[in-house]
């Protein structure tokens, strides 16, 4: 083969790897280039996807936060809703405001067990009150029926003056004549402006106006008041049942020496006297019943009884002794 075609070959074939070459630098410029492009455009991307999550996570705690508000509101419309219902019940005096009511009642009754006097219904100072009202209008005294043997005793003193028994009356006779029927009229008047100073001395009323000056609301005030308030009462009812006692005894006794040393009349004033003196006894004094009374309702808050009693021990089979108490109502 001739030089010539040879180096023609060669040349061709130097060519054809120069294009290759060329060929692959030219792909891996555009591959490159392409690279870059892509990367460029994945920035605004990214940065689009970021905004894109922030605005997503913004709208959801946007969400969250209007989520959280309705159920507020939900709650609150409920509360709103059921609140006439509620007042409705206080208002009508419902079940509910009963047993609050009751329970409070009760825990009221046993923090004040150790307190009888403030537990008492009604209370001395409210049972005060009341009788000291009935005494300014009512006539009549609360020692009527030993005023009313005692009228019958003057009436019967001052009737037999002068009336003796026997037709010739000695000295001694119409001295035992004169000193009955003076002890009667005597013995009488006095019974009847005793009883009337006691009864405005001893009254309901001045024992309140008395105890109404103590100030105070709290538990002590309270049971300072009761216990004075109790202790009108029963002055008042102890001097009036004294009051009864004697007076009873007093004029029917003095009645019988009348009668004894007088001649006795159509009426007999002096058997009326006698009659009369048992008043007192017959007729309970207001003032000895309102303090039976208020014992009688204090007493049934609570009574306990005690005693001395015995068990038979189970496993010793002996007689023990115990002391038992009994809560009688």
């Amino acid at each position: 083969m001739p030089m010539r075609q040879i180096g023609i070959i060669f040349s061709i074939l130097f060519l054809i790897s120069v294009l290759g070459v060329a060929s692959d630098s030219v792909e891996r410029v555009n591959k490159k280039s392409s690279l870059g492009s892509r990367g460029v455009s994945s920035t605004p991307t990214t940065t689009n996807a970021s905004k894109a999550s922030a605005s997503s996570s913004t709208d959801g705690e946007k969400g969250n936060n209007t989520t959280e508000k309705e159920k507020m509101d939900s709650v609150t419309a409920t509360e709103e809703a059921a609140a006439p219902s509620a007042k409705a019940i206080k208002k009508r005096g419902g079940p509910t405001e009963s047993a609050t009511n009751l329970f409070d009642d009760e825990k009221g009754l046993l923090a004040g067990l150790d307190y009888p006097e403030l537990q008492v219904v009604p209370r001395a100072s409210e049972r005060l009150q009341m009788e000291s009202q009935a005494e300014r209008n009512s006539l009549i005294s609360g020692y009527w029926p030993v005023q009313i043997s005692s009228i019958a005793l003057i009436m019967a003193g001052s009737m037999s003056s002068g009336k003796y028994k026997q037709e010739d009356p000695t000295e001694r006779q119409k001295k035992e004549n004169q000193f009955a029927s003076q002890m009667g009229v005597l013995v009488g008047a006095m019974w009847l402006g005793g009883t009337y100073y006691l009864n405005h001395s001893l009254s309901y009323g001045k024992a309140l106006s008395e105890i109404k000056k103590i100030n105070g609301k709290d538990k002590k005030s309270s049971l300072l008041k009761e216990r004075l308030s109790e202790e009108a009462l029963e002055r008042t009812a102890k001097v009036a049942g004294m009051i009864d006692t004697l007076s009873i005894w007093s004029n029917f006794f003095l009645a019988l020496y009348i009668n004894e040393h007088s001649k006795q009349g159509t009426p007999s004033y002096t058997g009326l006297a006698i009659g009369l003196s048992f008043l007192p006894m017959l007729i309970d004094n207001r003032m000895i019943e309102n303090w039976n009374k208020h014992q009688e309702y204090k007493r049934k808050i609570y009574a306990p009884i005690t005693r001395l009693d015995f068990m038979l021990d189970a496993q010793s089979q002996r007689l023990t002794p115990l002391l038992g108490m009994r809560w009688q109502f």
